[in-house]
């Protein structure tokens, strides 16, 4: 497994130049993959916003496959977290620009589930599209799109590291017009047991989403 892409880090993140969360999380939550497991036997799993990799080697563990994309390198350079443990599962790049996984005779690599947590608001408003089109690309027919989002401003040490602070109703509304729809009868499949989201303390939402 490979990763092509132009942009091996996002430059222009206060994750990738004042690493935050990228240096700290590494979540994982046996219920979510549980639930996850019996809705999709085997599952192939691409976490985007992968911090430590903490999920990705959990669904490895559990007997799926699972890969990762940061885009900062602050967890793989300071061999943190999972990155020294699963370094053919977990990459960096910058998903507002095009990327794709490979496997190693380059054909690209289609996952059950895509996840994010605590990631979109982190993206500039005029760049969502561009991260939704790298998640369409690695969608299989009828894949899912898994996430948290968080509804408030996140200042630390005098920088603020959400770019895009929208209530629930307005990133449905986006997402609906980039041609995603809500899927209730899996979000209640999976709720209350999400990787990150509304007990996080974030004020923050999840979201199970499909094409």
């Amino acid at each position: 497994m490979r990763i092509a892409t132009g942009h091996p880090v996002a430059g222009w993140s206060l994750d990738h130049t004042h690493p935050k969360g990228t240096a700290t999380d590494s979540t994982v939550h046996p219920g979510f993959n549980r639930k996850l497991f019996q809705l999709i036997p085997g599952v192939r799993l691409l976490d985007l916003g992968c911090a430590g990799g903490g999920l990705v080697a959990s669904i490895l563990r559990d007997g799926g496959f699972a890969a990762g994309v940061d885009g900062s390198d602050y967890s793989r350079r300071t061999s943190r977290a999972e990155w020294p443990v699963i370094p053919g599962n977990l990459f960096t790049a910058d998903i507002t620009c095009p990327f794709t996984l490979e496997d190693d005779d380059g054909v690209l690599l289609s996952f059950d589930v895509v996840t994010a947590w605590e990631v979109l608001e982190h993206i500039p408003e005029p760049l969502i599209g561009a991260v939704m089109g790298n998640v369409a690309a690695h969608l299989a027919p009828a894949g899912l799109f898994i996430c948290s989002i968080s509804q408030r401003a996140d200042h630390w040490e005098g920088r603020d590291y959400h770019a895009t602070v929208r209530k629930r109703g307005w990133w449905i509304a986006e997402l609906a017009r980039l041609g995603w729809r809500e899927r209730p009868d899996l979000y209640r499949h999976f709720d209350p047991d999400w990787v990150r989201g509304p007990d996080n303390g974030m004020d923050s939402f999840a979201l199970v989403i499909s094409r």
